[in-house]
C-alpha cells in the first residue's frame, strides 16, 4: 500500500491528539476510500452523515464526533474545506 501523502504529519498528530473525520458521505464509501489510501488507521472516531440522516452544516453531526471523543467544543480544532458546510457547522458548536 503506498503511503498516505501528510503521513508523518498524522503520525506525528496522532501520538498527541485524538483525530476523527466527519464526512458527508455514505458509509459503503468513504469507508472503503479511507481504507485504500491508508488513511483509516488514523481516524476515530468516523462520523458519516449517511449513517444519521441529515448532513452537515447541521451540527448534531460535529457534535456527534465531540460526544464520540469524550471532549467539549472548547477542546477541538475542526480543519475542512468548504466554507459554509464545515466552518460554519463547526462553528455552531463554538
Amino acid at each position: 500500500m503506498p503511503v498516505p501523502a501528510g503521513s508523518e504529519t498524522l503520525d506525528q498528530l496522532k501520538t498527541r491528539y485524538r483525530l476523527a473525520v466527519v464526512s458527508d458521505a455514505q458509509t459503503a464509501y468513504a469507508v472503503p476510500e479511507l481504507r485504500a489510501v491508508g488513511l483509516h488507521e488514523y481516524f476515530d472516531p468516523i462520523v458519516i452523515s449517511g449513517d444519521l440522516w441529515y448532513r452537515k452544516p447541521d451540527r448534531r453531526l460535529f457534535q456527534r464526533a465531540l460526544d464520540k471523543l469524550h471532549i467539549g467544543a472548547d477542546q477541538a480544532i475542526f480543519i475542512g474545506n468548504d466554507r459554509y458546510r464545515d466552518i460554519f457547522g463547526a462553528r455552531q458548536l463554538g
